[in-house]
């Protein structure tokens, strides 16, 4: 991360950068700067910042209201990563987007179907949720199913910034899982406050670009998401 002073972008609806080097996707998040930046508070919300290729560049806009950000800005290319951060004024009100979940369950590993266990992630809530619950279930072409679960959030960070973080136990010995022919349904029954969520996905068809196994989840009903205007 960057440190005070900070490249400062041209205020503006949406932020324009380029990079040198073909191949590369960025993802940004945004963190107000309503306070002065060394004291920032660690619980602060990120916001989720839109980058789109735009010619030979990116474009950038974040989705919130209008106001003064520190942008934290990650690259992913065939060269490597790249990450750089650079301070914002926007003067665009955004809807915040809806908040979203993954679940990291199954992997490849040298062709052998394998895992490291069950991690469900989800940010953009309403607020937070320190007795989340999960359950997960995983089901081959041939109907041979497994079920994980349920897991309790485990590695909360105190911040009631719209994150859960629900882990299988570190300690657990994991086999390998014995499941029929891919694709896989994966079905996430997630438990927030009095009610469940359903979230569902197809592995490997929705796993994230460069975030493997990480596999994105959509949810019915949709999850509460923090409204921002």
């Amino acid at each position: 991360m960057a440190t005070p002073p900070y490249v400062t972008a041209d205020d503006g609806a949406n932020a324009t950068f380029a990079f040198g080097l073909d191949g590369w996707s960025f993802t940004a998040v945004a963190q107000p700067l309503s306070k002065p930046a060394a004291q920032l508070d660690p619980c602060t919300r990120f916001l989720d910042v839109t980058v789109t290729p735009v010619g030979e560049a990116f474009q950038a806009s974040v989705e919130g209201p209008a106001g003064r950000y520190l942008v934290h800005l990650q690259g992913q290319g065939p060269q490597g990563s790249v990450s750089s951060s650079f301070a914002w004024t926007t003067t665009a009100d955004r809807p915040s987007p809806p908040a979203r979940g993954y679940l990291a369950l199954l992997t490849e590993i040298d062709g052998e179907l394998d895992s490291y266990g069950v991690e469900v992630g989800l940010r953009g809530l309403d607020r937070g949720y320190p007795d989340a619950t999960a359950t997960a279930t995983v089901t081959a072409a041939d109907g041979s199913s497994q079920t994980y679960g349920p897991y309790t959030e485990r590695d909360g960070n105190g911040c009631d910034d719209g994150s859960v973080f629900i882990t299988s136990p570190r300690d657990q010995e994991w086999p390998t899982p014995e499941l029929g022919p891919g694709p896989y349904q994966y079905r996430v029954d997630l438990r927030l406050g009095q009610q469940t969520y359903v979230g569902t996905a197809v592995w490997p068809r929705d796993e994230r670009r460069d975030e493997a196994p990480n596999t994105d989840l959509v949810f019915d009903p949709p999850l509460p998401r923090y409204a921002t205007n």
